[in-house]
């Protein structure tokens, strides 16, 4: 199967420290490449959480400086894999967080190993609102649906 991935997308650009105010649509960024190890998603939901706040507002230790594309978390299907990536398949729905940010764009990459599969039967964004930033609430398990809830963030 082949995906077709446009050469630029539109995201939420970071433009200062000044908090999330100052996110900028930009159209013409360029949609990243999956590296080693990696996925490359297009983007069907996003988180908004602590972390993208902290972020914004230069609070969170180690936090990307501006301009950056904004956003952590996000789910949808994965239409790139990086060299040396098994296990994930092009086509497959997953939900993670991406170390290099761009939740809030159209396409992001993700680590293949962090990239937890969407249930079936589950849309991205039930997924998504299940799950908390770098941890899904969902072990597998034997009930029906494969999955059952675990612990709270």
């Amino acid at each position: 199967m082949v995906m077709s991935i446009p050469a630029t997308m539109r995201a939420l650009q970071q433009a200062s420290l000044d908090g999330p105010q100052d996110l900028r649509l930009v159209a013409d960024a360029p949609v990243p490449s999956p590296r080693p190890g990696e996925v490359l998603i297009r983007v069907a939901a996003a988180g908004v959480n602590f972390v993208d706040i902290s972020q914004s507002r230069g609070t969170f230790a180690g936090g990307p400086q501006p301009p950056y594309l904004a956003g952590i978390e996000g789910a949808g299907e994965v239409v790139a894999l990086g060299q040396g990536v098994s296990g994930v398949e092009l086509g497959a729905h997953v939900i993670g967080v991406g170390i290099r940010g761009g939740a809030f764009a159209e396409y992001m990459v993700l680590p293949a190993a962090g990239a937890v599969p969407v249930p079936a039967g589950w849309a991205d964004e039930q997924a998504l609102a299940w799950s908390c930033p770098g941890r899904p609430r969902w072990r597998p398990s034997n009930h029906s649906a494969g999955f059952a809830p675990d612990r709270p963030c």
